[in-house]
C-alpha cells in the first residue's frame, strides 16, 4: 500500500474470497501495469482494473468516441 498510495482501501469479500478495493488516482492509464505488477508479484493476487472518471475529464473522455463514431458511424 506504500507503494500505490491509494486514496482509499476497502477490505470485501469478493466471490467468497477475501479482497480489496482500492482507489488510486492516475494521470494516465498506461501507469495501469505499473500499479498492478506489485500485486501480481508480491500477493500473486487477480485483479480487476476498472477504470472510472470525473465529469472534468468527460470532454477528454469522449473524443476517442467522437471519432470513432464519425470514421465508422
Amino acid at each position: 500500500m506504500e507503494d500505490l498510495k491509494p486514496e482509499a482501501a476497502y477490505i470485501v469479500d469478493i466471490e467468497g474470497a477475501r479482497g480489496a478495493d482500492i482507489i488510486v488516482n492516475m494521470d494516465d492509464a498506461s501507469q495501469i501495469p505499473a500499479f498492478v505488477e506489485s500485486l501480481f508479484l508480491a500477493l500473486g493476487a487477480t485483479v480487476q482494473v476498472h477504470p472510472v472518471f470525473t465529469p472534468e475529464d468527460m470532454p477528454r473522455a469522449m473524443e476517442a468516441p467522437d471519432r470513432a463514431a464519425q470514421k465508422y458511424g
